[in-house]
């Protein structure tokens, strides 16, 4: 659920700043694709679904507001958008920002089934940055491409 989330995030995460009204100033303003047009499907923040910085400097928005236990194929999930250096540029889904789920099994993806079926995607363009993060993963958290 929601309070769990947030607790899990505030118990393994040194957290510095909190945003609920608005994901600025934790993210960006403006994001775009690879191929720089506008990428328009930005998360929300919210009470129940906050957005918020790591001492790191990485941001974070959790976009379904808590794990989701009824979910059978993914094992249960919680949906994030991770922006690995915030604000700073160069704001591009796919290079600097992902799409992620985290699954009460403990693993990390963007979707759980498709591993090596999303890698094969990245880069795409005009994608949702779809295979990006899997392709880091099994490139040994390498950006090669």
């Amino acid at each position: 659920n929601t309070n769990a989330a947030k607790d899990f995030f505030n118990t393994h995460l040194k957290i510095v700043k909190t945003c609920t009204d608005s994901i600025t100033p934790c993210f960006a303003e403006k994001y775009t694709y690879m191929d720089g047009t506008e990428f328009d499907d930005l998360p929300t923040a919210s009470n129940e679904t906050p957005c918020f910085v790591i001492a790191d400097g990485a941001s974070i928005c959790n976009r379904n507001g808590g794990f989701d236990p009824d979910v059978d194929d993914y094992h249960g999930y919680m949906q994030l958008n991770i922006d690995i250096n915030g604000q700073q540029g160069p704001n591009i889904v796919g290079r600097d920002f992902f799409y992620t789920e985290i699954y009460t099994d403990g693993k990390v993806g963007e979707s759980i089934n498709n591993i090596d079926v999303l890698a094969e995607n990245c880069p795409n363009p005009r994608s949702y940055g779809a295979g990006c993060l899997s392709k880091i993963i099994n490139d040994g958290w390498k950006m090669d491409y």
